[in-house]
Order: C-alpha cells, then sequence, then structure tokens
C-alpha cells in the first residue's frame, strides 16, 4: 500500500512541476503541452492497469475468504451429531439446551461441545435466558452458507480426456 501512495505522490509532484515549467518558460509551450498531455495519458493507462490489480487482489482475498469459511462450515457439519442438531433446531422456533438433550441420546457435556462448534462456525445462535441458554438457527448465517454451498458446487468442472470416464 505504501508503494501505491508513493506513486501517486510522485505522480503528483511531477505534474505540478510540469505546470509550474510551463508557466514560466513560454517558448516552447506548446511542445511542453503535447508532451505533458501525452504523459497523462500514459499516466491514466496506468492507473487502469493498476485499478485492475487492485480489483484482481481484492477478488483473490474475497475468494480465500469465502474458502475458509465454506471449510469452516463444513467442518461444523461434519459430524452426523450435528446434523441431527441442525435438523432438530431447523424444525423450531427456539430451542432450549434441556429440549436438545432429551432427543439426543448423548451426556450434556457432548451436546454442549456440538453446540460450541456449531456456534463457532455461525450456523446457530445461544441467548441466556434465566438458568437456561437457547439456541436457535442464525437465519442470516444459514442462507450465507447454503449459498456459497451451491456456488461451489456449481462450479463447471473441467473435462479431463482419459482420466476417470
Amino acid at each position: 500500500m505504501f508503494v501505491l501512495l508513493r506513486t501517486d505522490l510522485f505522480v503528483f509532484l511531477r505534474t505540478i512541476y510540469y505546470l509550474k515549467k510551463q508557466k514560466t518558460n513560454r517558448l516552447n509551450s506548446n511542445k511542453k503541452r503535447i508532451w505533458c498531455f501525452g504523459q497523462q495519458n500514459t499516466d491514466k493507462k496506468v492507473d487502469k492497469k493498476r485499478k485492475k490489480k487492485i480489483e484482481d487482489r481484492i477478488m483473490e482475498e474475497k475468494n480465500k475468504a469465502n474458502e475458509e469459511q465454506i471449510a469452516r462450515i463444513a467442518k461444523a457439519i461434519s459430524n452426523p451429531t450435528r446434523v441431527s442438531i441442525l435438523n432438530f433446531l431447523a424444525q423450531q422456533t427456539t430451542c432450549y439446551f434441556g429440549k436438545i438433550y432429551e432427543e439426543l441420546p448423548i451426556a450434556k457435556a457432548t451436546v454442549s461441545q456440538h453446540l460450541k462448534e456449531l456456534k463457532n462456525a455461525g450456523l446457530i445462535q445461544g441467548e441466556i435466558e434465566g438458568p437456561k441458554v437457547k439456541y436457535c438457527i442464525n437465519k442470516e448465517n444459514w442462507e450465507k452458507a447454503g449459498t456459497l454451498f451451491s456456488d461451489f458446487f456449481k462450479q463447471t468442472i473441467a473435462k479431463n480426456n482419459g482420466c476417470c470416464d
């Protein structure tokens, strides 16, 4: 980022220098103006290239973030018990911890650990109400996860000749 700012500052200072030089030296002003305009055109080309590189870098970072999010969600739903918890919560508007424990034939500590993993992935949310914790599906993240996975699986697959036909 420092390099971009330094380059922009250099272009700015160079432009001021040539503008001042044009004011003081009127003998070859036409030639200098032509040169200056030609330099501005190349600066515009450089700016377009720089803008394209920045946009490409932003897209790469966004894709990387999406890949990390897909991996985090996939890890969270990789356990059949967590899938069962998600199915149960998807059918409820709100759910208390006791109801989840009654549905699944596993220890409270294990249910708590699975709920923690699902919460860290952002698929569920929990609120403390009195002595109990209320869990429900995080609808915004649920829809985002659906979009991420559908986009991931909609990708076209390159056909390899002779491989896995």
